[in-house]
């Protein structure tokens, strides 16, 4: 697992294909700390103004017990890169997996206000 802590200027994170040129942001729905597309996913946290969030991803790993899981999904890799990156900041994650699809659960300490984020990878698949 790699982690690390960091402000988030606008409080979303991105997790992506960053190669992917067709990727499509989703659009922030108020009062919902996740949105997705077919190729991203967004997570609210904490904004940098009320300070630092841990971000971590992880594969195929048990989520830390005292987090609550807000959402699981798979989105779209077609380059073999899946990222999480930040609108100011940039990458702070990036990994191969492989070429398709992989599929991601979100888990966070606070419904509100998230300042400690896991991101699990539970598999990559090759073309579906």
């Amino acid at each position: 697992m790699d982690s690390v802590i960091t402000s988030v200027h606008h409080g979303i994170v991105f997790i992506l294909d960053p190669r992917n040129k067709e990727v499509q942001i989703p659009e922030y729905v108020k009062n919902e700390l996740v949105a997705a597309t077919d190729s991203c996913i967004s997570v609210v946290t904490q904004a940098e103004v009320d300070g630092e969030v841990e971000i971590a991803l992880a594969f195929s790993e048990a989520a830390p017990s005292d987090l609550i899981h807000i959402a699981r999904g798979n989105i779209r890799v077609p380059h073999g890169t899946l990222a999480v990156d930040t609108a100011d900041e940039g990458i702070l994650f990036e990994r191969d997996v492989p070429k398709g699809r992989a599929t991601v659960s979100i888990w966070v300490d606070d419904m509100k206000h998230p300042t400690r984020v896991f991101i699990n990878v539970e598999r990559a698949l090759g073309p579906v």
